[in-house]
């Protein structure tokens, strides 16, 4: 037997359009191989959009794509993740799962003190699954499982899930995900662990059963393109052991669409003009930029002008040199012009807080804690919008109630 497992897909997700489509091109490839391999089967571990209401468009060729799976009789299974989430509970994983194109694997109920799983037991597999959700509340969810079914038989069965684990908080930075889940956390009794969540290539064990992470299908920002510089998923392969045990094996299917090339430069001293001028010239000097996907990182302090002066036409300077795309980074590059001096008379910020927190009801400094939350390096405006509404609601005690 030997099926497909992909996650964290965010179709739609770069609002670049050369760099949307090549998400979606690595969806069509990958759909392409499952089929071209005649998989047994397809699991997406979670965010196969990047939102909960996708654009026509994008649910077009996502569609496209997924009748193509079902026309070549190999079955999709299906999570939710904590992009495909949205606190109404729907989504349109739901119409693709109507239409006969995929099967939502994540039927949970919450019963009393726990939350029950039902074991999908199908023709040659027993899948159960966990939708992700924003804000760490599928940790919560994890920690109350239940599996309602046969986990005991000869099938093959796998567990579906979208959340972080501890071991992999230290991948991608505390600040982006809150607190992991534990390994021991995931039930027993499954062959094969397919998570989502996390973009990074990653290899857990539970026991001696296999935890995969596949990384994202296409990079999503410009720290992960930087550093995976490209997407992927894997394929696992399960025979029978001389012990009767069902032996795993994987192997990753690599989708470089497009090479990476990062280029630094400091721009300390120079006013914005001289900073452009100098950095179209890199451009124009570049052979290695022709067709490549260019991250531009810019550091230094301006001696005058304004820090966006120096954006001014970079783009079209990238694409005249040759280069498919240009995305830049700025979090280094300041102007004097710029720099404001203020003077604090206490000691420390946190204690300033902490006398102005102190007459209010806990609940008041647990939403203050909540708007402190910063914007990640590479979030996207969305997202970060979107975990700090979920973080403000679990603070007031309204998430199950919107």
């Amino acid at each position: 037997m030997k099926f497909a497992h992909l996650a964290d897909l965010h179709l739609g997700g770069w609002r670049i359009p050369a760099l949307q489509q090549l998400g979606m091109e690595a969806f069509k490839r990958a759909i392409a191989y499952c089929i071209s391999q005649e998989m047994n089967f397809v699991l997406i571990s979670g965010d196969i959009f990047d939102s909960a209401m996708p654009s026509i468009e994008i649910l077009k060729e996502t569609t496209e794509q997924l009748k193509k799976l079902s026309d070549a009789n190999i079955p999709c299974y299906v999570i939710q993740g904590s992009h495909d989430y949205s606190v109404s509970g729907k989504s349109f994983i739901d119409v693709l799962e109507k239409a006969g194109l995929c099967i939502n694997a994540s039927r949970i109920s919450i019963e009393k003190d726990r939350v029950v799983a039902e074991l999908l037991d199908e023709k040659s597999v027993a899948i159960a699954g966990v939708p992700g959700k924003k804000a760490g509340l599928d940790k919560e969810l994890l920690a109350m499982l239940f599996v309602n079914g046969n986990t005991t038989n000869d099938k093959l069965k796998i567990f579906m899930f979208h959340s972080a684990l501890n071991d992999t908080v230290n991948d991608i930075g505390k600040g982006i995900f809150l607190d992991g889940i534990d390994v021991a956390h995931l039930p027993q009794g499954f062959d094969y662990y397919a998570a989502g969540h996390v973009h990074a290539r990653k290899e857990l064990k539970k026991g001696d059963k296999l935890v995969i992470y596949p990384g994202p299908l296409f990079p999503n920002n410009f720290a992960e393109l930087e550093k995976l510089k490209h997407g992927g998923f894997v394929v696992v392969e399960s025979k029978e052991s001389t012990k009767k045990a069902k032996e795993l094996t994987y192997e990753r299917v690599e989708l470089n669409l497009k090479d990476v090339v990062v280029i630094e430069t400091n721009v300390d001293g120079m006013n914005a003009e001289q900073a452009r001028a100098a950095i179209v010239n890199l451009f124009s000097q570049d052979e290695k930029i022709k067709d490549k996907i260019v991250l531009l990182r810019i550091s230094g302090t301006l001696a005058s002008g304004k820090t966006s002066d120096v954006l001014l036409g970079l783009e079209e300077a990238a694409k005249r040199a040759g280069a498919f795309c240009l995305l830049r980074n700025t979090e280094k590059l300041s102007s004097k012009e710029l720099e404001i001096k203020i003077e604090v008379k206490e000691s420390s910020i946190e204690q300033i807080e902490q006398k102005l927190l102190s007459p209010l009801p806990s609940v008041a400094k647990k939403l203050f804690d909540v708007l402190s939350m910063e914007k990640q390096e590479s979030e996207k405006v969305l997202t970060f919008e979107s975990r700090l509404t979920e973080a403000a609601l679990k603070a007031l005690n309204l998430e199950d109630k919107i």
